[in-house]
């Protein structure tokens, strides 16, 4: 059976290169200020995990978020 709540190691990778990625960019701080302080990659933090992931789906379509 498939599980939801469990943190794959692919997505960890994802949100990891994610991470990288938008370290960079001004909008981003904040965002990866509270993926860090809610416990960076882990299960507890799948939420703001996600976040950063779509964050970079933004960036890489050409899109900053405001």
């Amino acid at each position: 059976m498939t599980s939801f709540f469990v943190l794959t190691s692919a997505e960890a990778m994802a949100t990891a290169e994610a991470i990288e990625a938008l370290r960079p960019l001004s909008w981003s701080a904040a965002l990866l200020e509270r993926a860090g302080e809610r416990g960076g990659l882990s299960t507890n933090n799948m939420a703001t995990l996600f976040e950063v992931r779509f964050g970079r789906a933004l960036h890489d379509c050409g899109v900053a978020p405001i």
